[in-house]
Formats: C-alpha cells, structure tokens, sequence
C-alpha cells in the first residue's frame, strides 16, 4: 500500500482499470473522498447531500469502462463532482416545486449549466498560466498566495494572469 502513495493518479487509474485492482482505487479514494466531499459542500450546502454526492462520484469512477482514459484525474473529478452537484440542486429543485404544487421550470438551471460548459470550453483557449491561475482561484476557492504557492507564480504575477485571463475569457465568451 505504501509505495500506492508514490503513484500518479492517472497511473492508479489505469492500473484500476487493467488489473481490477482495488488497492489502487482505495489509494485513489484515500486521496480524493474529501476534496470530492468539500467540493460538493460549495454546491449544495447541505453534509447529507454532500456525502451522496461523493459516493455517486466515487460510483461512476468505478463503472467507467476499462479503456476509458483520464488525461487529468483531479480535472476529471472536479468536473464530474460539479455536474453530480448541479443535477442533485435541480433535483431538489424540483422536489421544493412538486411538495409545493408549484409548476417547475429549469430553464434557468439549464442556462446556468450550458454557461458553465462553454466557459470550460474557452478556458483551454487561454494560455497554460491564465488557465492555472483561473481554476485555483475560481474553481478551487484559491486565494492569491495560495494560488502563486501551487503554481510558482509571484503573487504580481498570478494578479496579472487572473485579470488577464477574466478579460481574454470575457472576450471568447463575447464571440459566440
């Protein structure tokens, strides 16, 4: 177990997958079940809930099929633990309305999402440096210190590529 420890994430995956090994996706859950548990606490604001979603998580991992491939394990993650988090906000949406008896319309959830997807998109449109900086700082509740900590940038520099990459990302979400 131990030398698990020294293993990328996206080697772990694979070994997962290869060899149905189950060392490797404890290694994995070891490292992940409470950023995916906190990471879910920012959506939905309720521990119950946030540990529903952790689980469906953890469950969609295990049944992706063997030859799927995982460039980036933690991007991954993040993406699937933010879409499990806004399916389970629309679904208590709809319940509030249905004990309500009041109609429901997700249009709003829906356009929410589809903005969500498109700036994910654009995002690998930015160079390496806007791209790191605007994920720790606004996907990772990153502060600037911590952001320049993680990436090795000063913190004049992670300011420059934050502002730098809302105004570049402002203007491919303005093209359309």
């Amino acid at each position: 177990m131990a030398r698990l420890q020294h293993i990328s994430d996206e080697e772990l995956f694979v070994r997962y997958k290869t060899e149905k090994s189950d060392a490797c996706l404890n290694e994995l859950w070891k490292r992940y079940s409470h950023l995916i548990r906190a990471a879910a606490m920012k959506y939905v604001k309720d521990k119950e809930v946030a540990k529903d979603i952790e689980q469906q998580v953890m469950q969609k991992l295990v049944e992706l099929p063997s030859d799927y491939s995982i460039e980036k394990f933690a991007a991954w993650i993040g993406v699937v633990v933010r879409n499990t988090s806004l399916m389970s906000l629309r679904q208590q949406k709809k319940n509030v309305a249905l004990n309500n008896n009041i109609p429901f319309n997700d249009s709003e959830t829906f356009d929410h999402e589809e903005e969500l997807q498109e700036m994910e998109k654009k995002l690998v449109l930015l160079n390496k440096a806007q791209q790191l900086c605007l994920r720790l700082f606004y996907l990772e509740n990153k502060t600037y210190k911590e952001v320049g900590f993680i990436s090795g940038y000063s913190q004049d520099e992670v300011k420059s590529h934050i502002q730098n990459g809302k105004r570049n990302m402002k203007n491919l979400l303005s093209q359309k």
